[in-house]
């Protein structure tokens, strides 16, 4: 029962969480006191006590199910569903955290036409049976090298509809080439974008995204806004570094301004000042207890907002549906660098990690190395989040600073609490919620 069941207590309320099937209920004294009697093998069982064993059993009924379908995960074969096509090492921004040196990852070069669709033929080329590909087209900032972004959408989009098959589109940008051009290619081949601004505050957001020029990155943006207000979805990305901890405060005020989506991401670098403290965690578990409780306002009274990760796979958790990984990468999800060469994602595409090329294929034996690397659980096993979360993704099992990956998962686990928190609130204050969104 220990390994299964979990109290987990978050703002005012306490639930009983069921670690393999998601199963959740709100819990009172006496539930808690029949969990404390079950751990503790009492003869003694009442008609909780009762309950509660059957659901136990439910979920190593579902522990199986998940070991079954994790073991069929790490032998599968290469099967393209999505991946990240790397068009240009550079940007013309100067982010303090950048992890990839400045969007270089240490090398120069542009994606010329002919390598764009070499890759695309080799993505088709390994797509099977999958219909319906993602690709998401990426820097360095991909706006500098907007010629053959289109020739990637373009000629993607033409030789998988002479494969019956449908790519969607999507990119991160930092904003400030959003030129009409830019806009309109956008919109032509529907690329869902999303804009990396990391505060409402004019200072902060330039400290973090320094330009190069020495202009503006946020004036950059704002001279857009008009135009991308027009577009009907804003999505924005936030980096949370040890400078800009105000959640909340940069949600209500892109919220106020439009935006419909923001995704949270925790910056991951060895910089000395962007490394997180433990008491920068407790700040921010603070932080996201209030996000939590201005996104249910907003949700209860009908707006459409979405926000990563509190938000995320809601619909996972009302199906009861686990997390097997936290992403696809080395099953169904590969990136390219601008010269054709295979890595398993972004944060991968180093040359320590690199798979092969366009020409000569992935290599097996390089792909089912790291896949091992991505079966150790390390401290995933036994989280009562495991499920919800997915574990944590091949570049941070690669990433050696483990005080900062405990940090990050310690944030998590309480993130995922607040999620548990936020659904129970959806399910009971607001009738018809369409959990299929989310």
């Amino acid at each position: 029962m220990d390994s299964v069941l979990e109290t987990i207590r978050v703002k005012d309320k306490s639930y009983l969480f069921f670690r393999h099937s998601l199963m959740m209920f709100a819990c009172g004294p006496e539930v808690e006191d029949a969990v404390e009697r079950l751990k503790r093998g009492a003869a003694e069982e009442d008609g909780n006590a009762a309950l509660l064993r059957g659901y136990a059993q439910r979920d190593a009924e579902a522990k199986r199910r998940i070991e079954a379908a994790q073991a069929d995960y790490m032998d599968r074969d290469l099967n393209i569903a999505g991946c990240d096509i790397n068009v240009f090492y550079g940007c013309n921004l100067n982010c303090k955290y950048c992890f990839a040196e400045g969007g270089s990852h240490g090398k120069r070069g542009a994606m010329t036409r002919e390598r764009a669709r070499e890759v695309v033929d080799y993505v088709l080329d390994h797509a099977g049976d999958n219909d319906q590909l993602k690709v998401t087209i990426i820097g360095g900032e991909p706006l500098m090298n907007l010629k053959v972004f289109e020739e990637v959408a373009s000629y993607g989009t033409r030789e998988a509809g002479k494969r019956n098959k449908t790519v969607r589109f999507a990119t991160t940008t930092n904003g400030t080439l959003l030129t009409e051009r830019a806009l309109e290619l956008l919109h032509q081949y529907d690329v869902a974008y999303i804009i990396s601004l990391d505060s409402h505050d004019r200072a902060t957001n330039d400290f973090l995204r320094g330009d190069r020029s020495g202009g503006s990155a946020y004036d950059a943006i704002m001279k857009r806004w008009d135009a991308l207000d027009e577009r009907e979805i804003i999505r924005i990305n936030v980096t949370v570094t040890p400078y800009n901890m105000n959640l909340s405060e940069i949600a209500r005020h892109l919220f106020a301004r439009g935006v419909n989506y923001i995704h949270f991401t925790e910056v991951k670098s060895d910089r000395k000042d962007m490394c997180f403290t433990p008491e920068q965690i407790e700040e921010l578990k603070r932080e996201y207890d209030q996000l939590a409780d201005l996104l249910l306002d907003k949700l209860i009274s009908g707006e459409r907002v979405g926000c990563y990760p509190l938000l995320k796979d809601l619909n996972k958790l009302h199906t009861r549906r686990p997390v097997l990984q936290v992403c696809s990468t080395l099953n169904r999800r590969v990136a390219f660098s601008p010269d054709g060469k295979i890595y398993p994602c972004d944060m991968l595409m180093w040359d320590d990690y690199c798979l092969g090329d366009t020409e000569q294929g992935a290599d097996p034996a390089s792909i089912n190395g790291l896949k091992q690397r991505l079966a150790d659980e390390g401290e995933c096993d036994g989280c009562w989040a495991r499920y919800l979360c997915g574990g944590e993704c091949l570049a941070d099992k690669l990433w050696d600073n483990r005080e900062q990956r405990a940090l990050r998962c310690e944030l998590k686990r309480h993130i995922f609490s607040l999620k548990l928190y936020i659904y129970d609130a959806l399910v009971h204050q607001a009738e018809g919620f369409e959990f299929s969104k989310y």
